[in-house]
This record gives structure tokens, C-alpha cells and sequence, in this order.
């Protein structure tokens, strides 16, 4: 479940090649390839997109699957850190979508917004964007 990527993704400290699979496997399967091992025993799938270590396939991943999605990623200087937080920080705002308050009688707006910490860049983005799709999965 997506839930359970966010929970991965929130206590890993840098890239991992099995979490980009199941990433890929979960969002993209069209990048899953057949990879032959070493030892010519078979083939296991593979894929060539490193989510967790790279921003430009973390972003494309968001561009893919929240179009017209703005975000932003920042960093805190180490030593406003609490122990134990990560230094990135990413953030997600969908669609703006405008009503009319009833009780006010004044027009307002909303937008759906998840952000999100991670240990690198790519994965804040990640845990931001699965953040969104977990709630969106869930109704």
C-alpha cells in the first residue's frame, strides 16, 4: 500500500535500488525491465529510474501522477535540526478549487496540501507524493 511506502521511505537514510522497484512496480510498470543475473540463472525485473536518489526521476514521477501539482523542496541548516529530524522538506498543493462560504457568505478557495520530511531531497518528495496519493486511494 502506499501507506507502507511512506513508512519505508521515512526511515530510510539515502538511495535504495529494492524501494525504487517497488516504487516503480506500485506507480510505473512500464519501466520494468527483465534484467538477466550473472550467473545466467534467469532474469529478475529491473529498473533504471533511481527514485530515491535522484530529484529529476522524483520530480518526473510527481509531474506523472499529480499533473498540475505545484511543489517545493527546502532544507534546515543542521543545527536548527531537532535530534532525529530530517533535514529536507517537501511540500505538495493541488488544484485550487473555489466555493462560496455559506455561512460567511464570502468566496473562498482550497486546495488539497501533504508535506513531508526525509533524510535526502528525493526522498521528502517521495514520501510527499505518496503522502497525497495514500489520502486520494483512500477517498
Amino acid at each position: 500500500s502506499y501507506g507502507e511506502i511512506v513508512e519505508r521511505l521515512e526511515k530510510l537514510t539515502g538511495p535504495d535500488r529494492r524501494l525504487d522497484l517497488e516504487i516503480a512496480r506500485v506507480l510505473c510498470p512500464d519501466v520494468l525491465v527483465m534484467r538477466q543475473r550473472a550467473d545466467d540463472s534467469g532474469a529478475d525485473p529491473y529498473t533504471y529510474w533511481e527514485y530515491t536518489g535522484s530529484i529529476d526521476a522524483a520530480v518526473a514521477l510527481v509531474e506523472e501522477k499529480l499533473p498540475g501539482w505545484q511543489f517545493d523542496v527546502s532544507s534546515t541548516h543542521a543545527e536548527f535540526l531537532r535530534p532525529g529530524e530530517h533535514r529536507y522538506s517537501a511540500d505538495l498543493a493541488g488544484p485550487v478549487t473555489y466555493y462560496r462560504d455559506e455561512e460567511t457568505g464570502c468566496d473562498d478557495l482550497a486546495f488539497p496540501s501533504y508535506s513531508a520530511r526525509g533524510a535526502s531531497a528525493p526522498l521528502a518528495i517521495l514520501s510527499c507524493l505518496f503522502r497525497a496519493l495514500t489520502v486520494n486511494e483512500n477517498g
